[in-house]
């Protein structure tokens, strides 16, 4: 049970970290709070994206866990094939990306890779109804192959 938080697989209640993560971090709360309405809104904005690949780089690396963790329980909360499902995949790549190659961020990326699998393979079967084009999810990771 989250305790003093809402609980974040409510799909109308703002994301929180879970119970244990420090509320001092006041960068951490706002690219959460962030993150959970970016990859929330029903149009994925650009903007928005830029910003939180940004603000990635300032949260301390003793959080990279806490972050990518959360933003899979963010991403696991979602509607399976829906918009926001797209717009999290999106953003999870526009985030990863920023934080590649950056000193003292190895951490976070190899906590980053150990997610993508999956989340991709999730994505996958939410598009085997055709909901939307797996060109979409397909793109997104063929360029974490690349990598």
């Amino acid at each position: 049970m989250l305790s003093g938080a809402l609980d974040p697989f409510a799909h109308s209640a703002p994301f929180f970290f879970p119970s244990g993560f420090p509320s001092s971090s006041a960068d951490a709360q706002a690219f959460l709070k962030l993150l959970d309405t970016t990859v929330k809104a029903s149009r994925l904005s650009g903007t928005k994206t830029k910003q939180l690949s940004q603000d990635s780089l300032k949260i301390p690396a003793s959080y990279d866990t806490k972050i990518v963790s959360s933003f899979l329980k963010l991403n696991n909360s979602l509607k399976p094939a829906s918009q926001q499902r797209i717009s999290s995949l999106y953003v999870f790549d526009a985030i990863a990306r920023a934080n590649k190659g950056q000193k003292g961020r190895e951490g976070f990326m190899e906590k980053m890779e150990g997610v993508v699998d999956s989340w991709v393979r999730g994505m996958l079967t939410d598009g085997q109804s055709g909901a939307w084009v797996e060109g979409k999810v397909s793109h997104a990771a063929r360029s974490w192959d690349k990598s």
